[in-house]
This record gives C-alpha cells, sequence and structure tokens, in this order.
C-alpha cells in the first residue's frame, strides 16, 4: 500500500530548516507518511530594503544557502545531527523540488492530480497561498501553517521581534513567545493587505519563556524544536481523525509587515538585538558540523569569508562604519571604513567525514 505523502513547503531561513529535519526524522522513523519537500524561492519585500533587515536576511537565509550548504554538500560531515534538504534527498530518496512560484497555474495542476497527498504544511513559507492552491490542496488533504508567532496578537512578518520588542518595553501580558500552528486560508489580492494571512481557524499554539539576552536570531532558532513537535502533534492527530482547529479572535488580532526605520530603532533603544555573528556562527556549525573539529573551523572561515565579503558589497555598511556590528570585529570595521579589506580564501579541503 503506497504510504500518504506529506508535503512540505519549507522557507529558506534557518529555523525552518532545522524544523525540517526534525519533522522528516520523525516521520522516517513511524514510517506512516512519505514527506516531499518543497522549497519556495523566497519572496522579498520593497518594505524589507533597510540595511538592518538585509542583514538579518544574510545571516539567517542567505548564509545558510549559499555558503553553509554548498561548503558541507561538498565536505560532509557524518556526525552533523541536521542535514541539507539536497543531503536528506539523497540519504532517504526523497523529493525535494525548488519552486519558483507556489501559485504557477502548472505547479497547482501537478498538486491537484496527486491523489497521494495526505496532508500539506507550510513552514514559515514566505510566499502567500491564493485560492487555486489552496482549494487544489483541500480538495485532498489538510492544509496547515506553522507560523512563528502566538496568534491572533501578531500576525504577519518578524512575529517573534515584535514580541521582543513589546516584552522589553513593558507592553506584553508575559513574557513568553512562540509558534502557532493553523489551518491555512487563501491569501486574496484583491482585499485588505491582510485577507488571508495567519487567520485560519488554530489548531496549536506552543509558547515558552523568553529570555531577554537571546537576539531575535536565536529566539527564532529556539522554537525549532517547538515547531516541529506542533506539526507532528498534528499528523499523530490525521491517523485518527480529521484535524480540528477553533476559530480565531479577530477583535485581538494584529498585523504586521515588515519594521520601518523608526521601529527598528526603538527595538534598539529597548535592548532588542536582530542578529548577532557569532550567535549564527555557533548555531550554524553545531547543526552542520562539529565544534572543535577542523571541518567546523573550516566552516567557520568559510562563513568569515562570506560575511566580510557581504558587508563590503553592501553599500550602506561599507559607506556608513556604524552600521558595520560590534560582532565582526574593529578591525574589520575600521578596515572597511577605510576601503581596505581584504578577503583571503581559505585553504581547499575535502573532509569526508567528522
Amino acid at each position: 500500500m503506497t504510504k500518504k505523502q506529506v508535503i512540505m513547503f519549507v522557507g529558506q531561513d534557518i529555523t525552518s530548516h532545522l524544523i525540517m529535519n526534525k519533522v522528516v526524522a520523525d516521520m522516517l522513523a513511524k514510517d506512516v507518511y512519505q514527506p516531499v519537500i518543497f522549497l519556495p524561492k523566497h519572496a522579498p519585500s520593497k518594505r524589507s530594503d533597510v540595511p538592518q533587515l538585509r542583514e538579518f536576511g544574510f545571516f539567517d537565509r542567505v548564509l545558510l544557502n549559499e555558503t553553509v550548504y554548498p561548503f558541507i554538500e561538498d565536505r560532509p560531515c557524518v556526525s552533523a545531527p541536521y542535514l541539507s534538504p539536497r543531503q536528506l534527498a539523497e540519504k532517504y530518496s526523497l523529493d525535494v523540488c525548488d519552486v519558483a512560484d507556489v501559485n504557477d497555474p502548472a505547479f497547482v495542476e501537478s498538486l491537484r492530480n496527486n491523489k497521494d497527498i495526505g496532508c500539506a504544511i507550510s513552514i514559515r513559507c514566505t510566499q502567500l497561498f491564493r485560492e487555486d492552491i489552496v482549494n487544489a490542496i483541500k480538495l485532498r488533504a489538510p492544509f496547515v501553517n506553522l507560523h512563528s508567532g502566538l496568534l491572533p496578537e501578531y500576525r504577519g512578518v518578524m512575529p517573534t521581534l515584535r514580541r521582543m520588542f513589546d516584552i522589553a518595553s513593558g507592553n506584553a501580558d508575559s513574557v513568553d513567545y512562540g509558534c502557532t500552528l493553523h489551518k491555512v486560508e487563501p491569501f486574496n489580492p484583491n482585499g485588505s493587505a491582510y485577507n488571508g494571512v495567519d487567520t485560519g481557524k488554530i489548531i496549536e499554539v506552543k509558547s515558552l519563556p523568553l529570555n531577554p539576552a537571546l537576539s531575535g536570531y536565536q529566539a527564532n532558532v529556539g522554537l525549532a524544536e517547538a515547531g516541529a513537535d506542533a506539526i507532528n502533534g498534528v499528523l499523530v492527530q490525521l491517523q485518527k481523525y480529521s484535524v480540528r482547529g477553533y476559530p480565531q479572535t479577530h477583535e485581538s488580532s494584529q498585523y504586521f509587515t515588515f519594521p520601518n526605520q523608526q521601529e527598528l530603532d526603538q527595538w534598539e533603544k529597548s535592548g532588542v538585538v536582530l542578529v548577532r555573528k557569532e550567535d549564527v556562527f555557533t548555531t550554524l556549525v553545531d547543526a552542520f558540523s562539529k565544534a572543535g573539529h577542523r571541518h567546523g573551523e573550516k566552516l567557520v572561515q568559510a562563513m568569515e569569508q562570506a560575511t566580510k565579503k557581504w558587508y563590503k558589497n553592501d553599500t550602506d555598511f561599507q559607506s556608513n562604519g556604524i552600521l558595520i556590528p560590534a560582532a565582526l570585529g574593529t578591525d574589520v570595521a575600521s578596515e572597511t571604513k577605510s576601503g581596505t579589506l581584504a578577503v583571503r580564501a581559505a585553504p581547499e579541503s575535502r573532509l569526508a567525514a567528522c
């Protein structure tokens, strides 16, 4: 008997990929569903084109996909707890596909004709699902979304950082933050700006205490376990009965788009930190390599090189030394301001295991 498929639309950020790894491992261990991974192209927004958000995006997505994954796919570390999507596909014979546009008619039609779909899950995907694809999936199976914020209070983008600011400024009812698994409703581009975005029935809310010392990047990563648990729970639920949920209380809902420069300045004054380079490097080495081993050291070298190149190429950071983060080091900041930053390639090394 053919196993039902769980199709996952996975975002490009580190938290999405940690969750993906956990969920795939659980599915393979239970041997009930067959995971299928779709990797939608990141959907950028003009509202996010400010220096601090570009920097956050580099550390959260670009460094992972353009530096870490090519490195570990060329030099795999057998003791690493997590794998790239391509490594997952190779190791477990999974279907992993890049998707330029989830709303493309041909792609939607392929889903409509797929009789093996048992469930569809969006994991922090930045593309918005419109009516055709939502209806095509719901014809076969439930469609749920893992949102990295507490609903209904924090709909939209960057909800973790919004919550961090509310806690830091004394405008939150608790020191908890979290994520929400909810049913997907179609986005209506002709309606209000947030019509259908994070509005579906809530299946489960996972909350945990926020450590105020964490950066936004770390806080997001800290939700990976809770997010995976929520997804694994709904798959267990699906084996027994249909996926249930309860309506959101729209009176208490808020929808947020990307913060503007004034809001970012307020976050900074309140003590909210978006990202620290050393935290990113530690997270990525622990996930895809081995700290203290030569493989981990080589990975850090590759990330250092990519980071220096990114700061040098971003005109705002190149021309405004204040935006060079302290984590990069005063020597790098001064070199960048004076235009003498030298990027040295790490010596080539192939490590089959660690």
